[in-house]
Formats: C-alpha cells, structure tokens, sequence
C-alpha cells in the first residue's frame, strides 16, 4: 500500500510540471524542409501562429553527422502589422542546420541544404492576449544574442 502510494505522489508531482496552462503551452513537430521547401511553422493544431501570443523556437536538424541547433524568438509587432523574429544562439547558418525566417509575413523554417531534411521544432508559446507583447517578456534571451 505504501508502494501504491508513493507512486500516486510522484504521477501528481509529474502532471503538475508538465500541465499547460491557457497562458503557456509547449508543443513540438517535425517539419520537412531544404532550402527550397520551407515549411511554415504553425502550432500544434496546424494553424497559423497567433498574433496575440509569443514564441520561444527551439530548432535541431535531424538524422544528420552535423551539429545544430538554434534557438529564436518571435512576436508580431503590432505597430506595423509584420511578423518579427530574433536569433538568440545558432550552431551554424550553413548546410543543414535549421533557419527560421520571416517569408511574406509568415513564420517558416528551412535548411540551406538541397536535400529534405526533418527539422524538430520545440516551441513555447505564451498566449499574452495582447498585440503589443514585446520579447522583453523572455528577458535574457531577448537582451542576449549569439
């Protein structure tokens, strides 16, 4: 019984460090892509991103010898109505380390490689329900860039 127990303790303490919240979700997809098939990253419902929320990006290139791994933020300024995004780390800009990039006002990932390669995408999304978020929101992640 006392077994039975402690396991019940820890499934409570792992549901709490992992539920989502309507504030802040987590999600993740893997996304086909080259320098020529960029993908637009949506949320884990296949739709676009929202303009009322913010992103934390988290990018690794799959199935691949090369070291990647970047990570973005991006945010919709309000102000002039266009998606916007920043670098905070990036392994390579070279090859098949993952890209995002902001293509007619949409989110989208690609490599730089001519062949498909899978892009893992892990993103935090925080639902600010409000259009004028700024990425200072993340703090050292916005004020720090590689």
């Amino acid at each position: 019984m006392k077994n039975l127990y402690l396991l019940f303790i820890v499934y409570l303490i792992t549901q709490t460090a992992y539920s989502q919240t309507a504030e802040q979700r987590f999600f993740s997809k893997s996304l086909s892509v080259n320098v020529n098939t960029p993908v637009e990253l949506t949320d884990d419902s296949g739709q676009s991103l929202n303009i009322n929320n913010i992103y934390r990006v988290h990018l690794v290139t799959r199935n691949t010898g090369t070291d990647t791994g970047a990570e973005y933020l991006v945010w919709y300024d309000n102000n002039s109505s266009i998606w916007r995004h920043r670098a905070v780390n990036i392994r390579a800009n070279i090859s098949n380390s993952p890209i995002l990039f902001i293509d007619n006002n949409i989110v989208k990932i690609k490599t730089n490689h001519a062949n498909l390669y899978t892009v893992k995408a892990f993103v935090e999304e925080l639902n600010t329900q409000e259009a004028d978020v700024e990425p200072h929101i993340f703090g050292s992640s916005y004020q720090w860039q590689r």
